[in-house]
């Protein structure tokens, strides 16, 4: 994948869901700002000579907007590396905001990933209907697996998800991960359409 150019994180926090979560770089990045005062207290806690997050989420309502503030120049931007914009504690009518601030920053490319795939299956779909005309196309939307069991469960919800661009990413990659039944799937529900979403 090409390289992010800027990091946009209106929220912060989140809650282990599966094997992968055990080596989560946001939670060991967030144990160095966990103090006091500072922006991940209360959010992360040591876990085992490393961190882990607590569950606790939080919202910055500085940054809601900060890409609307953006120069003119495009820029390529993960978003929510510091936590999960489809947690199950963020209130629907944030991850919508997101969305909306995603879609009237239309010169920037946005790259959401997510362990929550069949929650933002729903709320995707609610957003922009099912219409697979209506997502914007700087508006990238993905999962992580990192075993066969999550790839499983978190692939056809991203496949039935509305979106001009869909991504897997097998990291931190903990045992063997075929897709093959996946894509097959793909091809077939998009009759002659090609996957244009794998990089191998």
């Amino acid at each position: 994948m090409a390289a992010i150019e800027t990091i946009w994180n209106p929220v912060r926090g989140c809650t282990p869901v599966s094997p992968g979560c055990e080596r989560c770089y946001a939670a060991r990045i967030g144990r160095h700002f966990s103090g006091v005062g500072e922006p991940f207290e209360g959010l992360v806690e040591p876990h085992g000579g490393g961190a882990r997050f607590t569950g606790v989420v939080r919202v910055d309502e500085q940054l809601l907007e900060e890409p609307l503030r953006w120069g003119r120049s495009p820029r390529l931007v993960a978003v929510g590396t510091l936590g999960d914009l489809f947690h199950e504690q963020l209130p629907d009518a944030v991850i919508e905001r997101v969305l909306d601030v995603m879609r009237q920053a239309d010169r920037h490319t946005f790259r959401v990933l997510t362990k929550r795939a069949r929650r933002m299956q729903r709320l995707v779909t609610r957003v922009y209907g099912g219409d697979e005309t209506k997502p914007p196309p700087n508006v990238w939307l993905g999962v992580s697996v990192e075993d066969q069991r999550n790839a499983d469960a978190r692939v056809p919800p991203l496949r039935h998800t509305p979106a001009a661009v869909r991504y897997i990413v097998c990291e931190p990659l903990l045992d063997r991960v075929d897709l093959s039944a996946h894509l097959v799937r793909y091809i077939v529900e998009r009759s002659s359409r090609l996957v244009h979403w794998v990089v191998a």
